[in-house]
């Protein structure tokens, strides 16, 4: 079974234009932290990361890439606005050549993460699962569709 563990990334300033909103001081804290349990959870596992462009999502991918060792792959369709049908079309591309990976990360944002959630583990096209900052979700699942999906952890950092 594959594991996808989705994450939002952490505190934000609001100093910028969305896409250049940078962490906060607590965010940087949030996203080291969180990195710690994925590097626990995800240890000596192929691991993939992926993340939205905008500047908050890749300063904490950079946490994560740098606990997990691997690179950052930036992801168009997983800005804040993207349908869920986008990123499940976008996903499908990749993961049909993943060349073994076992477990992904995704870093993100709200409100696309709860609705990935939901989507995943209830089959809904609507409604939320709330994450917060730096927040993430581990889920399994044999085929990544709708509702076939299960939460198998969930870290929320104490910073």
């Amino acid at each position: 079974m594959q594991q996808l563990f989705i994450m939002r990334h952490g505190e934000a300033l609001f100093d910028a234009p969305d896409p250049q909103r940078s962490l906060s001081e607590r965010g940087h804290r949030q996203a080291a932290e969180t990195s710690q349990w994925l590097a626990e959870k995800a240890a000596g596992r192929d691991v993939r990361l992926l993340a939205s462009p905008f500047t908050r999502a890749q300063q904490t991918a950079h946490y994560v890439a740098q606990a997990l060792n691997v690179s950052i792959e930036s992801q168009l369709w997983l800005t804040p606005d993207t349908p869920v049908a986008a990123v499940m079309a976008g996903w499908d591309a990749l993961w049909m050549t993943a060349d073994g990976a076992q477990y992904w990360v995704w870093v993100s944002h709200m409100p696309l993460v709860g609705y990935l959630g939901r989507y995943l583990t209830e089959g809904k096209g609507v409604g939320s699962d709330a994450f917060a900052t730096a927040e993430v979700v581990q889920y399994e699942a044999d085929v990544w569709a709708a509702g076939c999906a299960y939460t198998r952890s969930r870290y929320r950092p104490q910073s």
